[in-house]
């Protein structure tokens, strides 16, 4: 758990759903979780490059909802 805090975000690489990757970030604002919010694609889909970019946008989401509160 400490890895991923550090990190920002969760993958779930099909190990919740069957050929599903999810990448998911929770939203914390002083030690509090407010929310979380996730992305699911099927695992066919997934690339190298399209992983790294859901990650990419996923962080930057997380980021930008925090600064709006």
């Amino acid at each position: 758990m400490t890895e991923k805090r550090k990190l920002c975000y969760a993958i779930d690489n099909c190990e919740h759903q069957d050929e599903i990757f999810c990448v998911g970030a929770s939203i914390t604002l002083n030690r509090k979780i407010l929310g979380a919010f996730s992305v699911s694609v099927p695992e066919y889909r997934i690339t190298d490059s399209f992983r790294n970019k859901i990650i990419q946008l996923v962080k930057q989401c997380k980021a930008d909802i925090i600064s709006n509160l």
